[in-house]
């Protein structure tokens, strides 16, 4: 579907703000949102602008507080490996 732009004017009684226009406009978000979204998950390496001829990662670290439910799933995983040992 194709939204066809209004001309909206403050104040003019002809200006049409109804649920259905609402509705229309929404629409069109919408289907630009999944046009966007399905473009960059097909998107390729050779389409990406402006890209490095080359990636070279550097080692680097990260705090577990940085890594968000990190420290609460070690915890979890911990648990169930405590529960697995043999009592004695």
């Amino acid at each position: 579907m194709t939204y066809a732009p209004q001309e909206w004017r403050d104040g003019d009684p002809e200006t049409p703000l109804s649920g259905s226009r609402l509705s229309h406009l929404e629409q069109g978000v919408a289907g630009a949102h999944e046009a966007v979204a399905s473009a960059a998950m097909t998107a390729t390496w050779g389409q990406v602008a402006n890209r490095p001829s080359r990636y070279n990662p550097t080692d680097h670290t990260h705090a577990i507080a940085d890594i968000t439910g990190l420290q609460a799933e070690l915890e979890r995983l911990q648990s169930e490996i405590d529960a697995l040992k043999p009592e004695g």
